[in-house]
């Protein structure tokens, strides 16, 4: 539910102003990316909740009792998952903090109090 939160959050900026065109896109795709695996984690667990066979497989892998293969293919497939993943979460933090490299000229002028107040 958090990575569906968090996905959601950073596509709310998705027309913001990035400092180049593929930054952009690579943000609205991975933050879509995010929200798409929590979502889908969300699906799954619900599924597997309802399915007794399918958590009875998943609980027989976790558990490292079901064939070998079963076992390589689906680590492999959690690995890639995880690994796209994480990837895709670490590029959103990076980019949030090197985006400030082209920030308009406005963003670095003080307000003037005396004249807000």
């Amino acid at each position: 539910m958090a990575n569906f939160a968090y996905g959601a959050i950073n596509a709310a900026v998705w027309s913001s102003q990035f400092p180049t065109y593929v930054e952009g896109w690579l943000w609205r795709a991975l933050a879509t990316y995010i929200g798409f695996c929590g979502g889908l984690w969300i699906i799954l667990n619900y599924v597997a909740q309802a399915y007794r066979p399918l958590n009875e497989f998943w609980e027989g892998w976790m558990d490292a009792k079901s064939k070998w293969y079963f076992n390589i293919l689906i680590g492999l497939l959690v690995f890639i998952c995880g690994l796209s993943f994480c990837t895709a979460r670490l590029y959103i933090v990076v980019e949030a903090v090197i985006s400030i490299r082209r920030l308009p000229a406005a963003a670095y002028l003080t307000a003037d109090w005396t004249q807000v107040l």
